[in-house]
């Protein structure tokens, strides 16, 4: 648990800014939770590629198309556009399980 405490901080974090984002009219709080969140998350991943023999690799792709889209989303949330935002809050979303998954396969205990 106590080499854990970045990742699972950092999803709190994000989850607190994706709700504040989205059930309040506040615009700057939200952005900078989501991005501490972000931020603990990547710094749990270095420091584990630093402390074991995990190598990135394809997954770190899925995880960078997956904030893209998410963050994309969430930057046109407020507004009316031509394709939903929700569809790129759900993709990146999707991405990110996906990278997870695959870290957790490479990083788990054999």
């Amino acid at each position: 648990m106590k080499e854990r405490w970045p990742f699972i901080t950092g999803f709190i974090l994000l989850t607190l800014g994706i709700l504040a984002k989205v059930l309040t009219e506040i615009r700057i709080v939200p952005i900078v939770l989501i991005l501490s969140g972000v931020s603990l998350k990547i710094y749990f991943i270095f420091q584990k590629a630093k402390k074991t023999k995990y190598h990135p690799g394809i997954e770190i792709s899925f995880l960078l198309a997956g904030l893209a889209l998410f963050f994309f989303g969430m930057y046109f949330l407020p507004e009316d556009t031509f394709v939903s935002p929700d569809l790129f809050i759900g993709a990146g979303i999707g991405l990110k399980i996906i990278f997870i998954i695959m870290f957790i396969k490479k990083t788990g205990k054999k």
